[in-house]
């Protein structure tokens, strides 16, 4: 917890480059550390949340630090941990059309996803039941959402439907929505500043959840985290933590208090507004830096 808050530090002051006396990294180390989710995740829950999430904070300020082989190092190992990073994995391709990142760093990926299972080849494991464990998880689940604030909640309880297509939909409209990403990234080239990167990692770590079935309320983690960054960073956005921390922690409810206080719908309503804001944002972000230059 108190290296994903140093992260959330430090990220801040990436995005603020411009501010020398400034108080922001610090009042976001102390929200980070006390976040309701971020409690209780870790030192409640005992979820690993909190170790990958330091990881692709720490990532995506080394990113923005012009340190792109280290961030790409450090998503890997974030991502042997949990495979919920690869919501924001996709921010590395923008960089990459953007070409501020090197092709050449992006294989530094899977040699270091395959040093990180070096332990347990070396104790016995067999290679094929470590490189498919993720693709176990992804089968473990049924039902097209686990108590997550997503898109599937707008599905009547009880209305008998193809489950199936709509799984493919929520995942065919979260691929359309990184491919969207990647074209931005595309499409502004060398003019992609800070800005815009943080506001896509904003909708990534939202929007990619939101549409994908099988989710957990957990799932959000990223999202909780990145939006009170996103608040630090814009005055008029301070509203943001308020939609999705919110939406997360009143998910939790149900396997805390046994209670479900809010409406799962509202829940997703909030998400959905929040996303539509941050998407917004990206393309006024876009046309303000093209203005610029």
């Amino acid at each position: 917890d108190v290296l994903l808050a140093w992260g959330s530090l430090r990220l801040t002051r990436a995005l603020r480059p411009e501010r020398k006396k400034d108080w922001a990294p610090a009042v976001v180390f102390s929200i980070a550390l006390f976040l309701p989710t971020v409690v209780l995740n870790g030192a409640y829950r005992g979820q690993c949340d909190s170790i990958y999430g330091a990881m692709v904070v720490h990532a995506l300020a080394l990113l923005l630090e012009d340190r792109p082989k280290s961030s790409v190092v450090l998503m890997a190992v974030a991502f042997s941990f949990k495979l919920q990073t690869v919501f924001v994995l996709p921010l590395w391709g923008v960089m990459w059309l953007a070409r501020k990142v090197k092709f050449w760093h992006l294989w530094l990926f899977p040699v270091t996803y395959m040093g990180t299972i070096l332990p347990a080849l070396l104790l016995g494991k067999p290679l094929w039941d470590i490189l498919k464990v993720y693709f176990d998880q992804m089968g473990e689940y049924s039902s097209l959402t686990l108590n997550a604030p997503t898109i599937f909640q707008f599905v009547p309880y009880g209305m008998e439907v193809n489950e199936k297509l709509l799984s493919t939909l929520g995942i065919l409209a979260a691929a359309l929505l990184v491919m969207a990403l990647l074209a931005v990234g595309l499409f502004m080239g060398r003019k992609l500043n800070r800005q815009v990167f943080f506001t896509m990692a904003v909708v990534l770590a939202i929007g990619v959840p939101f549409f994908l079935p099988h989710m957990h309320e957990r799932y959000f983690f990223l999202a909780d985290m990145l939006s009170v960054l996103y608040a630090a960073r814009y005055r008029d956005r301070r509203f943001m933590p308020l939609l999705v921390v919110s939406a997360s922690l009143m998910s939790y409810m149900p396997f805390i208090t046994r209670q479900r206080p809010v409406d799962m719908r509202i829940l997703a309503l909030m998400m959905l507004a929040a996303l539509a804001v941050v998407s917004r944002d990206v393309l006024r972000k876009m046309r303000k830096n093209r203005a610029a230059l």
